[in-house]
């Protein structure tokens, strides 16, 4: 029901055409683009019945003798119930009717405003505001509900990537060096002691009831049952670079293939070298290099398989991207976690420590607070949720309690 003012002019034709809704925001629009060709403005309120608006008569619907030789051109933004009305009637979409082409920016602004989901993400923040990297409402998980922006936190702490399997929601505790096992009601199964910090990406493979985690400072990866949470191996990410540098941060697991993100393939990120990319980890060969798929990446997180397509986020420039040359969606700040919930992207944006580092690279203006974006690729319309008193957001999910 959606088609070009040309494709409308010439469904058209001789026939006798309609605006439906008398609008004070699209009728004189229309009028411009079929300025000969109307005949007047159908609207269901009587109050409008017999005057003149715009040069054209208002009438009600059953006042036209034979609705199937007319074509309607609907110019009301509250268009469904007269979408379904005119169906009803035995016209058919684009055929004998369409919605105005000028207000199809709007329906794109009201869908994703609208869109419902359950958010689950998690937040690093420490929970003491002196330190670099803490905020007033400090770290944790929290559920963010869509449209309405309501935030609460359900477990507080200092959470980096999360996944679920099943009726379980497993987590890594950065502060706490700890592997935590909740409910979906947030209770605690299980905690494991990690021995080490800066433990921070998490993926499960269920197939094998295996759980991976990434450690960015010692650039280990290491295997737990995914059952007892008994470490059962570890592995370096190594290549042949210039050493252990990596600063490898998510996990993702997918069709018996476990994906890893870092900041630097050749291991030299602490010498200021961002080589950072999305590179394949063969999990059943420790001794394996890493087989990098893409690359030239700055700082990147985040990698996931959406519609059967590896993508991953370019935090530090804001870029969503596939293995494809061009991005999927540049969001103006630091990027990092995301999902897709029917035709929509979640993306999460943390409060921005690298201004100066980005200045350098754009002359964009940069979102500074955290939130999380609604984005539609087809539009390239998102909507922005802020995340109100927390500075870091790390992973996102979409969450559906059993």
């Amino acid at each position: 029901m959606w088609q070009t003012w040309d494709a409308i002019r010439l469904a058209v034709g001789n026939r006798k055409a309609y605006l439906y809704g008398r609008s004070e925001d699209w009728v004189h629009k229309a009028i411009e683009k079929l300025p000969n060709g109307l005949i007047g403005i159908v609207d269901r309120e009587s109050e409008y019945h017999g005057q003149i608006y715009k040069g054209l008569p208002v009438m009600p619907l059953e006042s036209i003798a034979s609705i199937q030789e007319c074509y309607f051109i609907i110019t009301a933004g509250d268009f469904d119930g007269i979408v379904e009305n005119l169906m009803e009637r035995g016209l058919k979409p684009g055929q004998d009717f369409s919605c105005s082409p000028d207000f199809r920016d709007y329906r794109v602004l009201a869908q994703i405003k609208a869109h419902k989901a359950n958010i689950l993400l998690s937040s690093s923040d420490y929970n003491d505001t002196k330190r670099a990297r803490g905020s007033k409402n400090g770290g944790g998980l929290f559920v963010l509900e869509t449209p309405s922006g309501k935030m609460k936190r359900v477990v507080t702490g200092s959470f980096r990537q999360f996944e679920r399997s099943g009726e379980f929601i497993y987590a890594v505790e950065y502060v706490e060096k700890a592997l935590v096992k909740f409910d979906l009601n947030f209770n605690i199964v299980a905690k494991v002691a990690l021995g080490k910090p800066n433990f921070c990406g998490l993926a499960i493979n269920n197939e094998d009831k295996l759980l991976y985690l990434a450690n960015a400072g010692s650039d280990e990866i290491c295997t737990f049952n995914l059952e007892t949470l008994a470490e059962v191996g570890r592995r370096k990410f190594h290549t042949n670079g210039l050493g252990s540098e990596h600063h490898i941060n998510d996990l993702c697991f997918n069709g018996g293939i476990l994906y890893c993100t870092y900041f630097s393939y050749c291991g030299g990120f602490k010498r200021g070298i961002f080589d950072g990319g999305v590179s394949a980890v063969d999990v059943s060969n420790p001794e394996s290099i890493p087989t990098q798929l893409i690359s030239n990446l700055w700082k990147p997180h985040t990698p996931k398989i959406i519609d059967g397509k590896l993508v991953v986020l370019d935090s530090m420039r804001g870029y969503l991207l596939s293995g494809s040359p061009r991005p999927i969606a540049k969001f103006p700040g630091f990027t990092r976690g995301m999902f897709k919930h029917q035709q929509f992207w979640a993306i999460a944006q943390s409060e921005d420590m690298y201004i100066t580092d980005r200045m350098a690279s754009t002359d964009e203006a940069i979102v500074l607070n955290s939130g999380v974006y609604i984005f539609d690729e087809q539009s390239r319309g998102s909507y922005f949720y802020p995340t109100q008193e927390i500075m870091n957001i790390h992973c996102l999910a979409n969450f559906v309690a059993q």
